[in-house]
């Protein structure tokens, strides 16, 4: 089930791609001028190389004729024109006992193309060990935390960030080498107080990384930038306002005048944690991410999601910017896959109890939509008529649903009961000592 994936911009030359032997298909992110347009995928017979002859075939019959004419429409072309501002962002890395891939996170981070930024790192390793860290040029803070929880490290991110613009990457992830400038473009519309981007597979070598991606990854397909706001929504172009006549792309205009709870609270549609960013103000506003949704393993919370529902049923706009790539790897094994199910149900389970306190929608409609929308429509119906999942999966997704509320509420009790102790100050090695800033860091 092995499926080669690589990254196509249609600027530049077709070349054929080698080093297909045990690989069934090659998926091509299709891309111009770094937009992604669509996945594009071509079958392989056991060949060792897919010829250029081959890939173009496949882009001809894929990629239809809206999203051809999108590449040479005027709106598209403006999503690239960032040179009007680009101002300083502070990326937050969350981390807990991941040295390898830390570094490959932070490695790439350093090398983006964009004038001024600076790197965050808040490590909830419990050894208190300083992981070798590659020469980073732009590394301010690295901050021990005490206490896991991917929530609480993006708070203390949060108080240690220099810049009124803080992005939240996932430290399995690469951005692509324009990412902050595609976050910086969003943020241009002054309505936008929120962005997410566009998440894909770097590599998709066994079959758990295939059906994790067929199973859970509904929103990191989306290919049309899209504005969501609790008032009105529109999936195309800029977000209209009264008396103002706005650009879009020669297609329908989608307008609703109000959510329902139910697009409210189906929150893991707007983004999720690995690819996100705010202006700072938001966070007075809504407040700071709930710690207790980090549950008790760092990556098994939903603290991302409930961020982005309180961001839109506060009035505030977020924006979906394709244009803002990382890559991650998803999980390899078939324990990591059900673990990866697991943890998905109780998480939104959780999210949904907090939602059900936190007063921004009726406790009712909370309930309702638990009940009738997400446990019986989108659960129990799946286990029974699975289609290409394993029912496995959607069982142990429900597990984690039903066992949510006790999650929680254990993760509440952890939170309050933390005690307030300084972490430990860990030394960097003397030569990197005078670039790095090591602080203490207490959770909040």
């Amino acid at each position: 089930m092995s499926i080669k994936v690589l990254d196509l911009e249609l600027t530049r030359p077709i070349k054929p791609v080698w080093g297909m032997a045990g690989f069934k298909a090659l998926r091509l992110l299709a891309r111009y001028k770094g937009y992604p347009l669509r996945w594009v995928e071509v079958a392989n017979r056991g060949q060792p190389a897919i010829s250029a002859e081959l890939i173009r075939q496949a882009l001809i019959e894929q990629l239809d004729r809206s999203v051809v004419s999108a590449v040479f429409d005027e709106q598209l072309q403006r999503q690239f024109n960032y040179q009007a501002g680009k101002p300083p962002v502070s990326i937050i890395v969350a981390t807990h006992n991941q040295p390898h891939r830390l570094a490959a996170c932070l490695k790439a981070l350093d090398v983006l193309d964009y004038p001024e930024f600076e790197i965050i790192v808040v490590d909830s390793n419990p050894s208190g060990q300083t992981p070798a860290l590659p020469d980073l040029k732009h590394l301010s803070h690295y901050l021990f935390q005490p206490h896991p929880g991917l929530d609480v490290g993006r708070n203390m991110g949060i108080a240690a960030a220099n810049y009124d613009l803080i992005a939240f990457i996932g430290d399995n992830t690469r951005p692509d080498s324009d990412w902050l400038s595609a976050i910086a473009g969003a943020f241009l519309e002054p309505e936008v107080k929120a962005v997410t981007g566009f998440v894909a597979p770097a590599v998709l070598e066994t079959g758990s990384q295939v059906i994790y991606e067929t199973a859970f990854n509904s929103l990191r397909q989306r290919f049309k930038r899209r504005f969501i706001n609790r008032n009105r929504l529109s999936d195309r172009g800029f977000l209209e306002t009264p008396g103002v006549r706005k650009w879009h792309l020669n297609r329908r205009l989608i307008w609703r005048s109000q959510f329902t709870p139910a697009e409210l609270l189906q929150a893991d549609l707007m983004g999720n944690g690995m690819n996100m960013a705010f202006r700072r103000e938001v966070f007075d506003s809504v407040g700071l991410f709930n710690e207790a949704l980090s549950l008790d393993t760092p990556y098994g919370g939903s603290g991302d999601i409930d961020m982005l529902h309180r961001v839109v049923a506060q009035g505030h706009t977020l924006l979906y910017e394709p244009a803002a790539l990382v890559w991650y790897v998803p999980p390899q094994d078939e324990a990591a896959l059900r673990k990866a199910a697991f943890d998905r149900g109780r998480a939104f389970g959780a999210y949904l109890s907090a939602c059900a306190q936190n007063g921004m929608i009726d406790r009712r409609q909370v309930r309702r939509f638990a009940r009738r929308a997400w446990l019986t429509r989108s659960l129990l119906r799946r286990l029974i008529r699975p289609g290409n999942v394993p029912r496995r999966l959607i069982a142990s997704e429900l597990a984690g649903a039903l066992l949510s509320p006790w999650f929680y509420f254990k993760a509440r009790r952890r939170i309050a009961s933390l005690s307030q102790k300084p972490a430990r100050i860990p030394q960097l090695p003397q030569e990197e000592s005078q670039n790095h800033i090591i602080e203490n860091a207490n959770p909040g």
